[in-house]
């Protein structure tokens, strides 16, 4: 995880090119996260899409109260996709199903979680995930 207070930018955050997005997505349609018996204890977390307007938009919501199965960050987006959608689907992932790359994930305000980390059980009963878009301009 990169600490959001000393994180240059896109570098820290996303260590590929922007030409070169990573899939997040098996082949079988699958997130790519088996949940062992430990971690399929159910638990809340909060998903804050206030920075991202394309999902918050589909869903109706900026903040979200989550019962989820799982420790992963892909065990929040394949809850939110199972539960809104298509619409869900195609904020995550471009038409070729790899997750794109211009969305950030924070985990409770104080460190960015890698697309390498999201199949790894860092979630914990009543942290905060939030979606963010990575935009520049002038």
């Amino acid at each position: 995880m990169v600490d959001l207070a000393k994180a240059p930018l896109r570098k820290a955050i996303w260590p590929f090119p922007a030409s070169e997005p990573l899939s997040m997505v098996h082949p079988s349609g699958h997130l790519g996260c088996d949940l062992t018996s430990k971690d399929k204890k159910s638990m809340k977390i909060t998903v804050d899409l206030k920075g991202f307007p394309t999902l918050s938009d589909a869903i109706g919501k900026k903040t979200l109260h989550l019962d989820v199965e799982g420790r992963t960050v892909n065990h929040v987006i394949e809850n939110l996709i199972r539960v809104h959608g298509e619409k869900a689907k195609e904020a995550f992932y471009d038409e070729k199903g790899r997750f794109d790359p211009i969305i950030q994930v924070a985990l409770n305000g104080k460190t960015f979680v890698s697309p390498e980390e999201f199949e790894k059980p860092i979630l914990q009963e009543g942290d905060s995930i939030a979606f963010l878009l990575l935009l520049a301009g002038g």
